[in-house]
């Protein structure tokens, strides 16, 4: 099993990053408060 928590971690990490990039997209406001 942690084999695969060490795989499952990494690719939701990059699905959340995927998703913020879209949020800041959409969101200018929100890419002041991000950084």
């Amino acid at each position: 099993m942690g084999k695969d928590v060490e795989v499952n971690v990494p690719t939701a990490l990059a699905e959340l990053k995927e998703a913020i990039k879209d949020i800041i997209h959409e969101d200018a406001l929100f890419e002041d408060d991000f950084y």
